[in-house]
């Protein structure tokens, strides 16, 4: 058998469009079957989640499927910028109660998708930020924000958490003590 050679110009996108027009007739096969798309692992975001503060960004990878990638926001709030298959999201400064979920979703070039669960926390704010405390008095501390569980830790007297958000600092009996937060850590000092 002899191979021919094609002449100088010869465009394969008649030939594509011959064998998609052959496959329509195939019920389940299609041109995507045909040259091995369907046997693309599934595609999937890569991390598959994450916890973020608000304000902050999260890169997710797109792997698998077939590309090209289209990301969306499927649920929650705050924004993606994509480039290939990768995508970024940055949660939004504000938003109402304690926390939000958001979910980024990817489709592949055959439809097939996958999602990412976010949770977007307040940033840490401790109340009052700061205090003076008499010997051996005490005070009650509210946490609220960023990513629980909290620890809270002085460094002179005793700190005892009330519930899962308050504290009560107990100062000690020998000194005077000062309360005080910076950058949105919690800490204490004589």
């Amino acid at each position: 058998m002899r191979h021919r050679r094609f002449p100088a110009g010869f465009a394969a996108a008649p030939i594509l469009a011959a064998a998609a027009l052959a496959l329509a007739g195939c019920g389940d096969v299609s041109l995507y079957t045909a040259f091995g798309a369907e046997d693309a692992p599934p595609v999937k975001l890569v991390p598959d989640g994450g916890r973020l503060l608000a304000g902050t960004t999260l890169v997710l990878e797109a792997a698998g499927g077939t590309n090209p990638y289209q990301f969306s926001l499927a649920a929650g709030s705050g924004s993606l910028l994509s480039e290939d298959a990768s995508v970024t999201y940055t949660a939004p400064e504000s938003f109402s109660g304690e926390l939000l979920s958001a979910q980024v979703r990817v489709m592949d070039f055959l439809g097939k998708t996958a999602q990412a669960g976010i949770t977007v926390y307040k940033p840490l704010v401790v109340a009052p930020k700061s205090f003076t405390v008499e010997q051996g008095q005490s005070r009650t501390l509210t946490v609220t924000g960023g990513v629980p569980p909290y620890e809270v830790v002085a460094t002179g007297g005793a700190v005892v958490a009330v519930d899962t958000t308050t504290w009560q600092y107990t100062s000690p009996g020998r000194m005077r003590s000062t309360w005080r937060t910076t950058k949105g850590l919690a800490e204490g000092w004589r």
